[in-house]
This record gives C-alpha cells, sequence and structure tokens, in this order.
C-alpha cells in the first residue's frame, strides 16, 4: 500500500532549478494526501513571479516521479499563489 512518507520522500529529489536545493528543504510543499492510490500534491514556488518554464519544470518532475511510484493509480497536482497557477495547473495535469 502507498504511503504518505513514500510521496514526501520522492519529493526530496526534486531540485528547484535556479537554487540547486530540494523543493522540500525549502518548505515548498504545502500538502501531501493519499487515499486509495489517488495522490494530491499542493506546494508553491519560491516567488509568486517565478518564472513559469521553472514552475514547468518541478511541476513536470513531481508528476515523473511521484506517477511512476507503486501504487500511484491517480496523480493531481495543483501549484498555489503564482501568478499564473491556473495555466501552469491546466498545463500539468493534462
Amino acid at each position: 500500500m502507498l504511503e504518505r512518507s513514500t510521496v514526501i520522500q520522492e519529493l526530496t529529489k526534486v531540485i528547484d532549478p535556479e537554487l540547486g536545493v530540494a523543493i522540500t528543504e525549502l518548505d515548498l510543499v504545502e500538502e501531501v494526501k493519499v487515499k486509495d492510490g489517488s495522490v494530491s500534491v499542493q506546494y508553491h514556488l519560491t516567488s509568486n513571479y517565478c518564472p513559469p518554464q521553472f514552475a514547468l519544470v518541478i511541476g513536470l518532475d513531481i508528476k515523473s516521479r511521484v506517477s511512476k511510484l507503486t501504487g500511484v493509480k491517480n496523480f493531481n497536482q495543483t501549484i498555489i499563489g503564482h501568478f499564473l497557477a491556473d495555466d501552469i495547473n491546466k498545463q500539468l495535469n493534462k
């Protein structure tokens, strides 16, 4: 069974491309929920105006790493607080 701690451990491998530090070390992860194979991750970026290309890099890395974990059936992520959050979220959750 997939555990929340497993997802969080995987998120420690996601590195902010601009700072070179894990998103977990930067305290960017707001919430991780795991239930019956459905995983959702909510996070913010280092700035509300973080360049969208960095937001996409981080989001795609999160999606790639978490989606491959054994037991993940559905994955959704949400960036909060970014000026283009709605557009980025749509792109990442296709």
